[in-house]
């Protein structure tokens, strides 16, 4: 019985010290998810919203929706380190809904994180048309190096990202 019970206790310590020495990421520890939830938010109304009520520019759509007066944070990423200001209305960069080549259709991007400073350089967070909202790694999903700086909008090193504008 006593070797049972120096077993387990040797396998709680095992996985206790697991759990504590698995890296986790800035991104992880600092927005907590919180980001992502925004974004899940953000392209959730745009998704209850026919792209021909947005009339071409998505912030001040949302600026005006009365649904979002009581949540003023939900327009910032909790890991943009710039202050808000009547300039900086908003963290993310949204879809340009006017132009004809940025058509909205099921599985493009809506919004996205609008610098990539946000989570020290390592990507972005990105909310799909049909809900889906993804962490992107510079490195892993797209091939960059994380050192190198990615911009939203048309000249945007990223396909994905070249129909997004920031405010």
């Amino acid at each position: 019985m006593r070797n049972v019970a120096v077993t387990l206790v040797a396998l709680v310590i095992l996985a206790a010290l697991v759990v504590v020495l698995t890296p986790r990421g800035r991104f992880e520890t600092t927005c907590g998810g919180e980001c992502v939830r925004n974004v899940r938010t953000l392209a959730g109304v745009l998704e209850l919203a026919p792209p021909s009520e947005w009339n071409g520019d998505l912030l001040p759509y949302l600026l005006e929706r009365a649904d979002l007066e009581g949540e003023p944070d939900l327009l910032y990423c909790p890991g943009d380190p710039r202050p808000r200001s009547e300039e900086h209305r908003t963290s993310y960069a949204f879809r340009r809904a006017n132009d004809p080549a940025c058509p909205v259709k099921p599985g493009v991007v809506l919004l996205a994180d609008d610098s990539d400073d946000h989570h020290d350089g390592k990507g972005f967070v990105v909310g799909y048309a049909g809900g889906t909202v993804k962490w992107r790694d510079k490195a892993k999903d797209w091939g960059l190096d994380h050192s190198r700086s990615v911009r939203v909008g048309p000249d945007s090193v990223v396909p994905e990202l070249r129909c997004l504008a920031a405010e």
